[in-house]
């Protein structure tokens, strides 16, 4: 329910109402303007109203004011909340410059703070936790050999290149546009099935989301969908849709194929070294010494999850691959960790580490 702090009534403001009321607060001619623009030439056209006849430069006529502002009136207030995102779509289609971008995006926010402020608007509530991308380590494969693209490009070159049926194109923008997107803190559908302008939203967005966040797709999407309580058959079906679309963006090298890069960012493979492991022999004589060193750099780069992952690997696999003592249970022991650190075996064998490691693994 809205609520106004200065009345201690509910708001039931239309959109047009709280847009002629903010104009009234503003003395600034130059702030109303960008406003009024704001508004009719890309807030209005981008959830589906009429698009002023005034071309760009031009002023606005008193006609395409009043059309735009008589479409306000039936505008939600939810996507009045959204209007700085959902405005994205027709500023990208106009091909609008970076700074008349957020020119427009400001005076937007400027009126939905001061519609929050008054109790107009309900501030945006969402069951999407925050932070569900904060601890993916950004720009790691900014020096890869991958073919340049953005996020949004490698969907819709998929899609273009995909032979399955039209279900399969609406299950991979279902979950790019419903749960991918909001998971990297992009906007929020208001509506099932989402109406043009939100997926239109969603899809500017998506250019901007890092690489190192779509490889991570399936558990961004799966925490969204967990938090909204979408049904398991469900989940089930956009996940194996995101699956495939990332095993086709890996094979056409959009994306590096998994574990094949270091936490730091550096190619995995034949000549790749530990940065913090030191060449003089006389500092680092076993294998102890490389897994201490390692641990040290995971833990330093916040890799807790990595860390984890790695150190149940050599533990639980390497170790006895090696002919070093089995963990008892499925959880590992401080005190079997200090057991399997115990008489290493020689930094030789590393290079065999991997085919040791599988071959223990088949055999649990």
């Amino acid at each position: 329910m809205n609520y106004s702090p200065s009345l201690g009534v509910p708001s039931t403001l239309t959109p047009k109402q709280i847009f002629s009321q903010y104009v009234a607060s503003l003395s600034d001619q130059k702030v109303i303007l960008d406003l009024q623009n704001a508004v009719v030439r890309y807030f209005i056209p981008s959830v589906d109203g009429p698009v002023p006849t005034a071309q760009k430069g031009r002023p606005l006529s008193a006609e395409d004011i009043s059309t735009a502002l008589d479409f306000l009136d039936i505008v939600s207030l939810e996507a009045l909340s959204n209007a700085p995102d959902l405005a994205l779509s027709t500023l990208e289609k106009l091909g609008i410059s970076t700074m008349q971008k957020e020119r427009v995006r400001r005076s937007l926010r400027d009126l939905i703070d001061w519609a929050l402020a008054h109790g107009y608007l309900n501030p945006p509530e969402t069951p999407i936790p925050e932070g569900i991308c904060h601890t993916i380590k950004v720009g790691r494969y900014a020096a890869l050999p991958l073919r340049r693209a953005s996020v949004r490009q490698i969907c819709e070159e998929y899609l273009a290149h995909s032979s399955d049926s039209s279900q399969n194109t609406t299950d991979t923008w279902n979950a790019i546009v419903r749960f991918f997107v909001p998971g990297c803190g992009g906007p929020i559908p208001l509506h099932k099935p989402a109406r043009e302008f939100e997926v239109q939203a969603a899809l500017t967005y998506l250019e901007t989301v890092p690489l190192e966040y779509f490889d991570e797709a399936l558990s961004i999407t799966t925490q969204v969908m967990d938090a909204l309580q979408i049904s398991q058959t469900q989940q089930t079906r956009m996940r194996r849709t995101l699956k495939e679309l990332l095993q086709w963006a890996r094979k056409w090298r959009y994306l590096p194929q998994p574990y094949t890069v270091t936490p730091w960012g550096q190619p995995c493979g034949t000549g790749t070294s530990l940065p913090s492991i030191p060449s003089d022999p006389t500092q680092a004589q076993t294998l102890k010494d490389y897994y201490d060193r390692y641990y040290q750099q995971l833990e330093s780069n916040n890799q807790k999850p990595t860390l984890d992952l790695w150190q149940a690997a050599v533990i639980r696999y390497f170790v006895p691959a090696c002919g070093g003592p089995c963990p008892s249970g499925k959880t590992v022991t401080h005190a079997e960790v200090h057991q399997s650190n115990e008489n290493p075996p020689p930094p030789q064998i590393l290079h065999l580490g991997a085919r040791k490691t599988r071959q223990s693994a088949q055999t649990y």
